[in-house]
């Protein structure tokens, strides 16, 4: 809000109560990552992922809420790289060449149907999590000779 006046104060509280009466289990998370961030000094995630936690306290909760946010889908691209190098040495005509964030780069024979290949990518990409039960991440699948020519799938 520009300032750090008690009126100023009080919006960002009304906001910030209003979206957590709203989103109850987003503030239970929240007071969860802060209670591991005073307690264990570390970030410590459901799929084992540990990262150390030191600095100015914003930064440490900003830090620990990215990394409690981005997880899964890191955790679930290594998963789908490695079922479908798998796959691959099993004789699956897609080989898997490359992961940019959360994409995964595949080659696939030509003679295999994009719908076909997209339909095998999304099955590697969109496993179920033990440690996460009920999330689903969709994958959102496109082919083409080049990323700038894409089709969506």
């Amino acid at each position: 809000f520009g300032s750090a006046t008690l009126e100023n104060r009080r919006k960002a509280l009304k906001i910030a109560e209003h979206y957590f009466g709203n989103f109850p289990k987003v503030r239970a998370l929240q007071q969860k990552i802060t209670k591991q961030i005073e307690t264990e000094k570390m970030v410590r995630t459901p799929l084992c992922y540990v990262t150390l936690s030191y600095g100015n306290d914003e930064e440490r909760m900003k830090t620990a809420a990215a990394i409690w946010g981005s997880q899964p889908v890191a955790h679930i691209t290594k998963l789908a790289l490695v079922d479908l190098g798998d796959r691959f040495k099993a004789g699956r005509p897609m080989r898997p060449v490359m992961q940019i964030h959360d994409e995964v780069v595949t080659y696939v024979d030509k003679k295999i149907s994009p719908l076909i290949a997209m339909q095998w990518l999304r099955q590697s990409m969109e496993p179920k999590v033990p440690e996460l039960p009920g999330l689903l991440i969709p994958a959102v699948t496109s082919y083409g000779e080049n990323w700038l020519d894409q089709k969506k799938g």
